[in-house]
Parts: structure tokens; sequence; C-alpha cells
């Protein structure tokens, strides 16, 4: 995981795993200081997939890069098959948060916005 207030971005064609469904495309995978993991693809301005606030993030480089969030019981995992590029930049707060944080911390896919090649 980053340093404590850095952003880490991960660039690749992936495999995005949730507890409901695998999907495939390019995506970029953000990893926030707070343990959230958002995975964006090139579709409007939500997230394919993310997990809020996860009990733990494990992510590891090797070529390529994989990334496993948990909290509770549910899971994502985001597996690289082409590796774009990896970053990590410092971040900070940057003004007022809009809405609440859901409590559910619930991973999540959006149908609609994610590319289904497989």
């Amino acid at each position: 995981m980053p340093a404590s207030d850095s952003l880490q971005v991960l660039a690749g064609e992936c495999l995005v795993h949730t507890d409901e469904t695998t999907h495939r495309g390019e995506v970029v995978v953000l990893l926030k200081p707070d343990n959230t993991v958002l995975v964006h693809d090139t579709d409007g301005y939500q997230p394919v997939a993310w997990l809020t606030r996860a009990d733990s993030v494990a992510s590891t480089r090797n070529g390529g890069f994989s990334v496993t969030a948990i909290a509770g019981e549910k899971t994502l995992r985001v597996e690289s098959r082409s590796a774009y590029g990896f970053g990590e930049y410092p971040g900070s707060a940057a003004g007022i948060p809009i809405g609440d944080c859901p409590t559910a911390r619930a991973s999540s896919t959006n149908d609609a916005a994610v590319d289904y090649r497989k």
C-alpha cells in the first residue's frame, strides 16, 4: 500500500474480480491512503468497481501488478494482463467532501460501464 498520504495509480488491461462477477478491460486503479480502491474505465465519472475503506489492501508489482482489497466478507481483486504504467503521487485534502461515505464498505460493479472483452 502507498505511503500514508500518497495516491497510487496503476493502469493496464486487467481482470477485475468482485464477489459478484469478473470483467476484463483497460482500466486505471486508484489506491487511496484510507484503503479505498477505485477502478475506472473510460465511461463516465463513476468507478466500475470499488471497495471503500477496506480492512486490508495488498498490492504487488512484478512486471505487471495485482491489487487485493478486503473489507469484512467483501473482496475486490485486480490482476493486470498487460501493465501500462504505475505512479505514486503526494495527496492531501483538497476541499469539502460531497456526500457521506457509505458505511457498508461494499464492493460494487457498474455493469453498464465495463468492457466485457474476454
